[in-house]
């Protein structure tokens, strides 16, 4: 079987964190590198001895190319998907599917009309340490509540300050931390009532709000609440999932690009401490290779197809309207 060959669309960290996952891929071939700033390109095209170009478009024509990755910020990322699947290439988003509903509906119906793969880019419904809380579930009981807390230290200067650039705090960081995942383990939730506020960054054009905590009601009745924010003062301890349920509980620290760990406590019983691994970008790109091999997100491993993730971003429209 012939290599699937992809481009890569972005040259920051994560387009090198996701290409390094692809070309590690046996049936992948990384073939080429755009970026706007072409020693970006160059640089990272270098780590997978592909070739480097400034202009998207040439990925189609010199570089023959069946799928693409891409990984730039997620206002540009909504034109380059939509770019790709009019290309008819199958597409793994590095973000979101989109940064509003509208355009999510929009890249979900294209993609349906051409019969293309696309992923969004969460992997952690990917990464072990969340497929150990799924197999967990069923050893606490009827799940009663859950708690989130999110706090990453966004830098005020970068693009995910900006509220078009990034398509908001909601959309880039409460889907991801932990919207999207919950959602894969308990089901669509219906969005009780949200506060949320902006103090640390307060200028035209900049995210609002900065800081969100919702109260959403999980199928089975599970109450969950969740807080979302780029402010985090130092090394205050913010990224922790808490599931109660009626014959136990676990705690959930998934990390971010490390495995994360997870500490199961019984009703009566002592602690048990679960070890993640650093592996959901490569069960990602497996599933997606796998998936575009065969053109059909049916019958594969994708957990992020554009249907579902697109509901992560209504969420985030009711959420906006309690705001």
């Amino acid at each position: 079987m012939t290599a699937l060959r992809v481009g890569i669309i972005g040259s920051g960290k994560l387009a090198q964190v996701r290409g390094d996952a692809l070309a590690a891929q046996d049936g992948v071939e990384v073939v080429a590198v755009a970026s706007r700033r072409l020693g970006n390109a160059e640089r990272l095209a270098g780590r997978w001895n592909a070739r480097a170009t400034a202009d998207h478009t040439e990925l189609t024509g010199r570089d023959g190319i069946d799928a693409v990755l891409v990984a730039v910020p997620h206002r540009v990322q909504d034109d380059m998907v939509g770019w790709a699947l009019a290309e008819r290439l199958h597409t793994l988003a590095g973000g979101p599917l989109a940064t509003t509903s509208e355009r999510g509906r929009q890249l979900t119906d294209l993609a349906a009309r051409h019969d293309l793969i696309l992923e969004a880019g969460y992997e952690a419904r990917y990464k072990s340490v969340w497929h150990s809380t799924r197999e967990l579930l069923g050893r606490i009981g009827a799940p009663v509540s859950v708690q989130t807390v999110a706090l990453f230290d966004q830098d005020p200067q970068s693009w995910y300050y900006d509220q078009q650039a990034s398509g908001g705090m909601l959309v880039t960081h409460l889907t991801y931390a932990f919207l999207n995942p919950l959602r894969w383990l308990l089901g669509r939730p219906r969005v009780a009532a949200a506060l949320g506020n902006t103090k640390r960054v307060d200028r035209p054009g900049s995210i609002r709000p900065e800081t969100c905590t919702v109260l959403l009601d999980f199928p089975s009745d599970i109450a969950c609440s969740m807080t979302a924010s780029y402010v985090k003062p130092g090394n205050l301890d913010g990224w922790q999932v808490t599931i109660v349920g009626t014959e136990g509980g676990i705690e959930l620290f998934p990390g971010d690009l490390d495995g994360g760990h997870l500490v199961y406590t019984p009703r009566v019983g002592d602690p048990v401490r679960v070890e993640g691994a650093p592996d959901g970008f490569d069960r990602q790109v497996a599933a997606f290779r796998a998936a575009a091999r065969t053109g059909t997100a049916v019958g594969t491993a994708l957990l992020n197809p554009a249907g579902d993730a697109l509901e992560d971003l209504l969420i985030c429209d009711e959420i906006e309207l309690m705001l």
